[in-house]
């Protein structure tokens, strides 16, 4: 009969520890999907990623500058109001 009880606990202990791992897991997926939607959503230029630029051409202190004349690199825009 104490043989008998002693199996019966340690199928429970096991039982349970693995519906704990189960659970574990579970909430782990569920978290890490709330998280992939909350980062996914972030844009802060308001244009999608890869978007094209529209060409343009800008009067500079050191003459015109094109769009164009930098194509296949890597261009990062700054406007800069001045100083009046």
């Amino acid at each position: 009969m104490k043989q008998e009880n002693k199996q019966q606990g340690k199928n429970k202990s096991w039982i349970f520890g693995l519906s704990g791992i189960v659970g574990l897991i579970l909430i782990l997926a569920v978290l890490a999907s709330i998280q992939e939607k909350q980062t996914s959503n972030i844009n802060t230029s308001g244009v999608p990623v890869g978007t094209e630029a529209p060409e343009f051409n800008l009067q500079s202190t050191e003459g015109n500058i094109s769009l164009a004349d930098y194509k296949g690199g890597n261009v990062v825009l700054y406007f800069y109001e001045g100083n009046g």
